[in-house]
């Protein structure tokens, strides 16, 4: 799959709240997003969903 390829994504979105930890010694408060994906189509140019992929993986973004 190449970058810009257009995908249809069933799943979750889940929020999590941590500390970061600077050298400092100061904490700041964050927040981090995670995508829980179940399913994955590749849609093609028509809009037409050609293809599907089961992904139990997770991508988290801090």
């Amino acid at each position: 799959m190449e970058v810009g390829t257009e995908v249809k994504i069933i799943g979750r979105v889940q929020s999590r709240n941590y500390e970061k930890k600077h050298e400092d010694g100061t904490v700041e408060q964050r927040v981090a997003y995670e995508v829980s994906i179940a399913s994955l189509e590749l849609v093609n140019e028509n809009n037409d969903e050609s293809a599907s992929e089961e992904n139990n993986g997770q991508i988290e973004e801090a």
